[in-house]
């Protein structure tokens, strides 16, 4: 018999807060998960652009005296964008994603929880595979000419 993954009790009792409706799961928490992690871990940077504190997350900033006092202004103006590219765009694509999911064959039963080995090795190997596209699509649109100067401008 084989053992029981540790995720499973947290995930029947998500999959029955939802009423057993794998659409209303998947698309809910999968968006609120995508959200949350990224205003969490991208607000913490913010704040510390903005207050200067902590100072150890100063060492992680890539672009060490770049926007060294912040512009208010231009934050405002990317914040909105970002709030609307992250908040809609993700909310718009949410069941479109989980469509594709059910056409590729995945599973959303009870019974089909993965172990903690298997959910480990699928994270990193998307992991690796997000990190090399993420970093060649970039080289690849910002050698396009005057991309930098197009697309990334915040004026």
């Amino acid at each position: 018999m084989e053992r029981q993954s540790l995720l499973r009790p947290i995930y029947a009792y998500v999959y029955e807060l939802f009423g057993g409706s794998e659409v209303l799961m998947s698309v809910t928490v999968s968006y609120l998960l995508l959200v949350s992690s990224f205003w969490i871990t991208g607000g913490l940077f913010l704040l510390s652009d903005v207050t200067g504190y902590p100072k150890w997350m100063r060492r992680y900033k890539v672009q060490k005296d770049a926007n060294v006092p912040i512009d208010r202004y231009k934050l405002k103006k990317v914040l909105k964008t970002v709030a609307f590219n992250n908040l809609f765009l993700n909310a718009l694509f949410a069941y479109p994603i989980h469509r594709q999911q059910v056409l590729v064959g995945c599973s959303f039963a009870v019974d089909d929880t993965p172990r903690w080995p298997t959910i480990l090795r699928d994270l990193a190997f998307c992991t690796v595979v997000q990190e090399i596209v993420f970093y060649y699509s970039h080289r690849w649109l910002c050698d396009a000419a005057g991309c930098q100067a197009t697309v990334f401008r915040m004026e």
